[in-house]
């Protein structure tokens, strides 16, 4: 695969994947709803999207968790209005991954992981949406590889069925 930024990558890892197909997806990590969006966009055939991020700060967080409430409350302001005009398409649950996967009625095709990069918290999200994937799905995410705890949980899970890209991106087939 060609080192393509991991947006890009998504998209081709779904396009190759689904195609056509009519799919259901869970983000897990919202931020200002840019790869949402793209995802979106560029598949007409995603007929939902769950998009799952608490937009809040947390003292002695890593990554984006550690910025002021202030920079939450914006980035939480553009995905809501970057979002709107696909309706239903998007279900945004303004809440912690561990909050939101109670609220799961339905399998899905795949899930995006790019969210609290602990590696407590990746363990939980592969637990508890591994079992939402349909047979044939993929889970997958940002950040393997540079962010060591977060690879050590993957790899653990995963071992030798994950496949990596360039920027940082890692998937399974499931």
């Amino acid at each position: 695969m060609d080192i393509l930024g991991h947006h890009q990558q998504v998209l081709q890892v779904l396009k190759e994947r689904f195609g056509d197909k009519e799919i259901v997806g869970i983000e897990i990590g919202t931020a200002c709803g840019d790869l949402t969006k793209t995802l979106l966009r560029e598949f007409p055939n995603l007929k939902k999207l769950y998009t799952i991020d608490p937009w809040t700060h947390r003292d002695g967080a890593e990554f984006e968790a550690s910025l002021p409430q202030d920079h939450h409350n914006i980035a939480k302001e553009h995905a809501y209005n970057a979002l709107k005009e696909f309706g239903d398409r998007v279900v945004i649950l303004p809440m912690g991954s561990d909050e939101a996967v109670r609220l799961m009625s339905e399998y899905v095709d795949f899930v995006w992981i790019d969210g609290d990069h602990t590696g407590e918290q990746v363990k939980r999200d592969i637990d508890n949406y591994d079992p939402l994937i349909r047979d044939g799905g993929i889970i997958g995410g940002h950040d393997f590889g540079q962010v060591p705890h977060l690879t050590e949980q993957i790899k653990a899970k995963y071992g030798e069925e994950i496949k990596s890209g360039g920027d940082f991106t890692w998937w399974v087939y499931l």
